[in-house]
């Protein structure tokens, strides 16, 4: 099991809890309150998520990186959570303000057509329960509303970058943005090239609306509490 968790955990941590290298959030401390492993780590804009989440992404996160060797990856790991999460509730709240829904047929579209749950190429359900409960030490129903989560972030994320429209004379202009590695191959297929400069304007687009949501985020951050009582 540890073998196959090695060689699959990052196709499955990228698909049940994508990332977006986003900046620009500042964290509050709070004081004065009674921690249990359902309190509160964050609060983002009045959401309060669990500890039990975040400790569960840390834990995947050391799996993944096999684990902190020095406090300072440790510490770095624990920020790249936080803001992780941060991320994702902004993102969740985001896609509920434009009624964006992930049905459980699109989620088991995903969970089937993942590789790393497959048998002689077919989706081995077999094979996904023993990761879930052994490997992740959750529930399927856990594991499959992250699905759901991620998928919604994908839809957001497309729903934001779709006005993007490009004419071929932009497309061309923009050429000399890309590098020379790829200006030659691009330079002969127009096709290709409109399509880069769509994705590029795209991510922008993202990144846009990141720095001005951003600015207007309210976090709580609860993990310096939660840290000394443990130690206490």
């Amino acid at each position: 099991m540890m073998t196959w968790l090695r060689k699959h955990n990052k196709e499955i941590l990228l698909v049940t809890f994508g990332t977006f290298v986003l900046g620009g959030v500042v964290f509050t401390g709070a004081q004065g309150f009674a921690t249990t492993y359902f309190s509160p780590v964050l609060i983002v804009n009045g959401q309060k998520i669990p500890y039990k989440r975040y400790e569960t992404l840390l834990t995947r996160r050391l799996q993944q990186e096999e684990g902190a060797s020095t406090p300072e990856a440790a510490k770095a790991a624990k920020a790249a959570v936080l803001r992780d999460l941060v991320q994702e509730a902004a993102f969740l709240q985001e896609a509920d303000r434009y009624g964006i829904v992930v049905t459980d047929e699109e989620v088991a579209s995903v969970l089937q057509n993942m590789e790393s749950f497959q048998r002689d190429g077919r989706f081995d359900q077999g094979l996904y329960i023993g990761y879930v409960t052994q490997g992740m030490r959750t529930t399927p129903s856990a594991f499959e509303e992250e699905i759901r989560r991620n998928v919604r972030r994908q839809k957001l994320l497309m729903l934001l970058s779709s006005a993007v429209l490009v004419s071929d004379g932009e497309a061309r202009d923009s050429l000399r943005f890309f590098p020379d590695k790829d200006r030659k191959k691009l330079s002969s297929d127009l096709q290709a090239l409109r399509t880069a400069v769509v994705r590029r304007q795209g991510e922008a687009a993202v990144q846009e609306w990141w720095k001005d949501t951003s600015t207007r985020l309210k976090v709580e951050s609860r993990l310096n509490r939660w840290e000394k009582d443990e130690g206490n």
